[in-house]
């Protein structure tokens, strides 16, 4: 899973997966997704705002029928999941601050803080060549965690 999330940081896209593809594509990569309701309720009416398709843990938002955002959302504890054609077998998605910013400077990726989404009990980062957001939230020891601490939660990145 690092790997995955990594590769994102540094290039700003899944594999063939990149912002600006049509939704069309995605799909045949990935296969079908789930729509947000919004879609099924507004019908093309949805297309001028941006709303996600979900595969697991990673979700697209499409306006226009075009990839417009890539997210992928973690839960410190709970199994993360993305479509095999990411090479996204299930794998615990504990992931501590530290750990994640030690293997972006392994790879030499420039990142900086990132402060519309650093504020209390939250702190995000941003790569510099990809734009690409990382998220962590304060979690407090629990049978999951073992201390108490900053845990990856989101990276995404808008087209």
């Amino acid at each position: 899973m690092m790997d995955v999330l990594l590769d994102f940081a540094g290039k700003g896209s899944l594999g063939p997966i990149h912002g600006g593809m049509r939704l069309q594509e995605a799909a045949r990569i990935l296969g079908p997704g789930s729509p947000h309701p919004a879609i099924r309720l507004l019908g093309s009416k949805a297309d001028e705002y941006p709303y996600p398709y979900s595969w697991g843990n990673l979700s697209l938002d499409i306006a226009n029928g075009l990839v417009t955002a890539i997210r992928l959302r973690l839960e410190p504890g709970e199994t993360f999941a993305i479509p095999d054609p990411l090479k996204g077998n299930s794998s615990d998605s504990i992931i501590s601050r530290e750990t994640f910013l030690a293997a972006l400077k392994e790879r030499n990726y420039r990142y900086h803080a990132y402060a519309d989404l650093t504020f209390e009990k939250q702190s995000a980062f941003q790569i510099q060549d990809t734009k690409v957001v990382a998220s962590f939230f304060e979690h407090q020891q629990s049978d999951h965690i073992e201390k108490q601490g900053f845990y990856l939660t989101g990276m995404y990145l808008d087209s």
